[in-house]
């Protein structure tokens, strides 16, 4: 389970790294006043509080039967118009499996408070706020960039593999179904630099970075990338109409164990479900810090 989910995950990157930063290009194969509008909007906007939900729902099917194996869900918030400010829940459930984790975390006043249900983590972090505070406006800057930077190639290959339906609130980006894998694939290759992307994930490893990562797999598999393709998964993105804001991602995806190495296909097939919501967008709020973190020791 762990490779399958691990190659689902490297299958999603490598296509948000194309879909997610050029998605917003696809308004210029319909319209390029739309584009324009797009790059003058987004940049103007207030990114400074935002808000994320999000579900991992796995679960499997045979001839005879279906069973959910875990579920993930988690939220997340930050504000950071004054000081930042940070809290954010993950839970696990599984009907295998009681007692499990329940995760939690504040930032406040430039301390954090963290937990997994049993024991407060308290830590001073006041010296590394200027550094997330650093690495939110170099990823806003690049955003930005990226958006002033569209080719043609882009608009074409999202125009090509990916529909888009309006509605009077947002505009949702859907991948099309029964792709051609091969036609995609050499497609891809033209946009993404798979193998400066395989330099750099095995930079990391000789760095001793992925250490704990079991049997990572490289990036240049087209073998699970055609498998992935032909389940013809779900993957759906959506934006707002107004402000051109991100506000849902969807990943459905149904896939047999065995076409992805695995060696006995007892689970059946699997199914794999992630939703992601995102909202509140330059919304302040108040971080509650439980009473029982804060009377936690600090480690300075």
């Amino acid at each position: 389970m762990k490779k399958i989910r691990r190659k689902l995950l490297m299958l999603s990157v490598l296509f948000i790294s194309v879909l997610f930063g050029s998605v917003n290009r696809v308004q210029a194969v319909t319209t390029e006043s739309v584009i324009e509008a797009m790059q003058e909007r987004i940049p103007t906007l207030d990114w400074s509080a935002m808000a994320l939900e999000g579900k991992l729902d796995i679960a499997m099917s045979t001839a005879t039967q279906s069973a959910d194996l875990a579920q993930i869900k988690g939220d997340f918030r930050y504000d950071f118009t004054e000081a930042l400010q940070m809290e954010g829940h993950l839970n696990i459930l599984s009907p295998f499996a009681s007692n499990l984790p329940a995760f939690s975390l504040y930032y406040l006043d430039g301390v954090s408070y963290s937990t997994d249900g049993q024991e407060w983590y308290v830590q001073n972090n006041q010296k590394t706020e200027a550094e997330i505070r650093k690495e939110l406006q170099k990823t806003a800057d690049q955003f930005d960039a990226d958006l002033h930077s569209i080719t043609t190639e882009q608009i074409q290959f999202i125009d090509t593999y990916m529909n888009l339906d309006e509605t009077t609130e947002y505009y949702a980006f859907r991948l099309k179904t029964d792709i051609d894998p091969q036609a995609m694939w050499d497609d891809l290759q033209e946009l993404v630099d798979i193998e400066s992307l395989q330099e750099n994930v095995d930079q990391l490893d000789s760095y001793g970075e992925l250490d704990g990562i079991e049997d990572y797999e490289d990036l240049a598999d087209y073998e699970a990338f055609a498998t992935f393709i032909t389940s013809n998964p779900v993957l759906e993105l959506r934006f707002e109409k107004e402000n051109y804001r991100p506000t849902y991602f969807l990943l459905d995806v149904s896939v047999d164990p065995e076409a992805y190495g695995a060696e006995s296909s007892d689970f059946g097939t699997v199914n794999v479900r992630l939703e992601l919501n995102f909202s509140d967008f330059g919304q302040t709020f108040d971080v509650i810090v439980p009473s029982e973190a804060l009377e936690s020791t600090v480690d300075y």
